[in-house]
């Protein structure tokens, strides 16, 4: 065989088998890439788009549980003042027990006694200015009668005026010092010593006031013991007891700030991964006209037992949740729905959700 036709046949079958190669490797590559395309789709599917979860919902700033006072003693609701669904101001009243009217009645006296004892200390510091004044009148009299009975006298020695008249004169002088005397001997003597008797008076009296005036704070203090008041503004949502009814731990009534509600879901410990702030969610209910939308503004980090069962953190993964807090939009309906226990829808997304694990 020539030469010429040897190189023929060894560059066809050359050609033969870089084709040959060419195509085993393309279909590998493309075994390769389709299974890896099927594996990353199958990965995707293993993320949820939606987590649901059983919630309840309640005001964002959370529901307070009012109660009386504990040094109220034993006592009845007598009257309540509002209904479930009003709103009330802080420091409203809200209700009073049934030992309120004895107990205003102690008041009423505590005040009485008071503007009593005030009167009368008035009385005495105006008896004791006037007692000062007559005392200083008395003595510039005295010293009146002194000064003319000492120009009559000069007169008399000097014959221009009669022993009578002079002793007229001395009778004036004589019966002022006697009138000064005695207003000094009430004004001032007491028990022997020589005291102000109006200065004792006085502070008797602002002794007194003072006295009195507690009395009158603690009776106003023991009325407030039998009434309940708003702590802050907000609706009355439950009423937990009623009239004639003992108030015991439970307390008297639930309240709160409506103006922005939240629910609060608890999602399954194997979903709370896939959730973030910020995330939409659906609310649903039977006693809801419509589904209700809102926000994840919170995940929790402290695992919880599921109300439903317990609050046990070791129990069984499934029902070990966290609490998830969802701000809901604007809605009227929903401020009279606080305790509802509804049905959450947290929507996710897949790309989302896969790129949190890389």
């Amino acid at each position: 065989m020539s030469n010429s036709k040897r190189l023929v046949i060894l560059s066809g079958l050359g050609c033969c088998l870089t084709m040959t190669l060419g195509t085993a490797l393309w279909s590998f590559q493309s075994i390769n890439s389709s299974k890896a395309s099927e594996s990353a789709t199958d990965s995707l599917m293993t993320f949820p788009s939606r987590i649901t979860a059983m919630g309840r919902m309640e005001p964002q700033n959370n529901l307070i549980r009012v109660a009386p006072p504990s040094s109220r003693g034993r006592s009845r609701i007598k009257t309540l003042h509002i209904a479930e669904g009003d709103f009330v101001k802080r420091g409203q009243l809200i209700a009073e027990f049934d030992v309120v009217d004895e107990r205003r009645s102690n008041l009423v006296v505590a005040e009485q006694n008071l503007a009593i004892t005030k009167r009368r200390y008035e009385v005495s510091k105006g008896e004791s200015q006037a007692s000062r004044i007559k005392l200083r009148r008395l003595e510039y009299e005295l010293t009146k009668a002194e000064r003319d009975l000492g120009r009559y006298r000069n007169l008399y020695n000097n014959g221009a005026f009669s022993l009578s008249d002079l002793d007229a004169v001395k009778l004036v002088r004589d019966k002022a010092r006697e009138m000064l005397e005695e207003h000094k001997a009430s004004f001032e003597r007491i028990d022997g010593q020589q005291v102000g008797t109006s200065l004792l008076k006085e502070g008797v009296s602002e002794a007194n006031i003072k006295l009195v005036a507690a009395e009158v704070s603690k009776a106003r203090h023991y009325l407030e013991q039998a009434m309940v008041r708003a702590p802050q503004d907000g609706y009355i949502l439950k009423l937990l007891k009623h009239v004639g009814e003992e108030v015991d731990q439970r307390g008297l009534l639930l309240m709160g700030d409506t103006s922005k509600m939240v629910t609060v879901a608890e999602v399954y410990e194997n979903d709370v991964k896939h959730i973030k702030e910020g995330q939409k969610a659906l609310i649903s209910s039977k006693a809801l006209s419509s589904p209700a939308r809102g926000t994840v503004i919170s995940v929790g980090s402290l695992v919880y037992k599921n109300d439903i069962i317990g609050d046990d953190p070791t129990a069984d993964v499934d029902t070990r949740v966290f609490e998830v807090r969802i701000l809901m939009d604007a809605s009227d309906e929903l401020k009279k729905m606080s305790r509802l226990q509804v049905n959450v829808e947290i929507q996710s997304s897949p790309t989302e959700i896969a790129s949190s694990y890389k």
